[in-house]
């Protein structure tokens, strides 16, 4: 695969607590589901699509997943960052002392999801610079849902914007692409004073509050058949094991065979 885009930002600071117990020692990203940390099979799919630099913000336990991304040995340039007030902040935090890592068009994940490919392959060629992937709503109880417009520009993500007042809600799945110019434009908004507040706040609504108050437009890549879970609770961890991960590795086994 040819692509502009060559780096990867995870963000793996979180405490994880809705987790406990099971993340009472180890970070999030360190779950396993069928043996592979969730971690691990990320940073494997990201190799596959040629993405050769990839900055972790690591915070809770950062010195454990370090050891064991290192340990992993995997054909990839690994840079670790610390969100030392990870305790404190929300996962905007974690972006802006990542920014500086970018250097051009990146990918921007979460630790603790499990995905199909078309996922990376898909958001990687969208020709959007500034691109967020979206799928239909999972009625999981603990959705982020994103309006967007007909152009796919989004105009709004929260989790209390209502299905019935806006019928075509989607998704937010947890994977971007952005831009050099965007990430270090909004990293650069939340480290001043007037915007203190964002480090506290989500990295999403970050990103749609810059988005409307600059001319960095932010698209959504919509994606109505994709297989994703994000990991939140062990009921989550306990889907993942029984339903998505035995779909996904079913489509993609018929894929490439």
């Amino acid at each position: 695969m040819t692509s502009n885009i060559d780096t990867a930002v995870i963000l793996a600071a979180g405490l994880g607590t809705r987790l406990r117990p099971l993340t009472q020692a180890i970070p999030k990203a360190m779950i396993e589901v069928n043996g592979i940390a969730l971690i691990e099979r990320s940073i494997t799919m990201l190799v596959e699509c040629d993405i050769c630099r990839i900055v972790i913000v690591i915070g809770y336990e950062g010195e454990q997943l370090k050891r064991f991304v290192t340990n992993l040995q995997l054909n990839v340039e690994l840079i670790f960052v610390y969100n030392h007030d990870y305790q404190t902040t929300g996962s905007m935090a974690s972006l802006a002392v990542a920014a500086e890592q970018v250097h051009g068009g990146c990918l921007l994940l979460e630790s603790d999801l499990i995905y199909e490919a078309k996922l990376l392959t898909s958001i990687i060629n969208t020709a959007y610079a500034n691109a967020i992937a979206t799928t239909k709503p999972s009625s999981s109880g603990d959705e982020v849902y994103l309006l967007a417009g007909a152009d796919d520009s989004i105009q709004a993500i929260s989790k209390q914007l209502s299905r019935v007042e806006y019928p075509n809600l989607t998704e937010f799945v947890g994977v971007c692409k952005l831009s050099k110019d965007f990430v270090s434009e909004l990293a650069c908004i939340v480290k001043s004073q007037q915007y203190k507040a964002w480090t506290c706040w989500h990295y999403e609504e970050a990103m749609i509050a810059f988005a409307n108050m600059t001319d960095h437009w932010l698209y959504q890549l919509y994606l109505p058949s994709l297989l994703w879970l994000e990991i939140d609770k062990p009921a989550d961890l306990q889907r993942a094991i029984d339903d998505i991960f035995p779909r996904i590795h079913k489509k993609e086994v018929s894929f490439s065979s």
